[in-house]
């Protein structure tokens, strides 16, 4: 062993320049996604909660005017049930679940007040 300390080197390796590579395309199959149908958030009549407080209730969750509002209240007080808002099903269902998460309105909550009745329904 000598004390010189020596160090190997490989032979220099030449390098090629890489291949070019054409982009892959993707093939066009002139599908497009399916749309989803809309979804309605139904508001039903409720003979026990203050119409002023359901209209202040729908101006809030949906963040309409109160024209709007009262008018939405007023077809569901007239015919029973009236369409507060339509969209995609996530979103519809958060809509209903904060109608119904109002609670009772707090001056008939003596009366037997009990939370809104919204459903969520495909639209015809």
């Amino acid at each position: 062993m000598s004390d010189s300390t020596s160090v190997e080197t490989a032979a220099p390796v030449e390098l090629k320049p890489a291949a070019k590579v054409a982009p892959r395309e993707r093939p066009k199959t002139g599908t497009k996604p399916k749309q989803q149908p809309p979804y309605s958030v139904v508001l039903h009549n409720d003979s026990i909660n203050g119409f002023g407080w359901v209209v202040g209730v729908v101006q809030k969750t949906f963040r309409y005017s109160m024209g709007k509002a009262f008018l939405i209240t007023l077809r569901a007080h007239c015919f029973g049930r009236s369409v507060a808002w339509v969209g995609s099903l996530e979103v519809a269902e958060f809509k209903a679940q904060q109608l119904v998460g109002q609670g009772p309105d707090p001056l008939k909550a003596a009366k037997g007040g009990r939370p809104l009745k919204a459903t969520v329904e495909p639209t015809a």
